[in-house]
């Protein structure tokens, strides 16, 4: 798979906006599951499906841009990108307006087997691995007690856990289910995850972008996802390979 430099891969979603208003460009981060290329080439996964189905409500039309996750905020803020979905880092909300949280996740900790935490402050002292400049626990990073090991792609943190390089991970069990079943591991193999805290995945729009009428266009799609049923299917069919 050949990825441009900068961009993974542009998917158009054509909705009601008027043709000749250019699409917004929403960025979403490549790796699985949140946004992936299937056998076919097809990009799929469940931030580009949430988005896809934002837009089929919306009268402006959204244009999904697949970068990697420290691109987001940067694109954001320059405003190459009109918006993200995400889990933000306190970074982008600087550099954004909420239109609002589209669905929730667990975070956690998790350890070689025989593991048990039953606290943040338990993760003191020992080594941690999580994606660079992570927006999903931010209080690490105002702690040198918690010894960060930062990688730019989420799925290297199971595989510096398998090859004892780490302690324990942080991620999302949704997206770590997805990993293990690629390394023919599954939770059973780790030890006792640990339930760190929820975090929303919100859709958020670049300030430079953030007119009134975007702002409202898109909290009605939001809302419309939402009451149709739309966003809770997408995430029990992605939920399910949880368990």
């Amino acid at each position: 798979m050949r990825f441009h430099a900068l961009v993974l891969a542009t998917v158009l979603v054509v909705c009601g906006g008027a043709k000749a208003d250019p699409p917004v460009k929403v960025g979403v981060h490549e790796g699985v599951p949140f946004a992936f290329a299937q056998a076919s080439g097809e990009w799929s996964g469940l931030y580009v499906e949430l988005t896809q189905a934002i837009a089929r409500q919306a009268d402006t039309s959204l244009q999904i841009e697949v970068l990697p996750f420290p691109r987001l905020r940067q694109y954001l803020k320059d405003g190459s990108i009109g918006a993200v979905l995400a889990v933000p880092n306190s970074d982008m909300l600087a550099d954004s307006v909420a239109v609002g949280d589209v669905m929730e996740f667990d975070v956690i900790a998790l350890g070689r087997a025989g593991t048990q935490v039953h606290s943040l402050d338990e993760l003191r002292g020992t080594t941690i691995c999580l994606t660079r400049r992570s927006s999903l626990v931010p209080e690490l990073y105002a702690d040198t007690r918690f010894l960060l090991r930062e990688v730019s792609h989420h799925d290297s943190c199971p595989k510096m856990l398998d090859a004892g390089r780490v302690d324990f991970i942080i991620t999302l069990p949704i997206g770590l289910t997805y990993l293990l079943a690629k390394m023919d591991r599954t939770m059973a193999d780790y030890g006792e995850p640990f339930v760190i805290k929820h975090v929303p995945v919100q859709l958020l729009v670049a300030r430079a972008h953030a007119t009134a009428a975007l702002m409202q266009s898109l909290r009605l799609a939001l809302d419309k996802a939402k009451a149709d049923g739309s966003i809770d299917a997408i995430r029990t069919r992605y939920e399910k390979y949880r368990r």
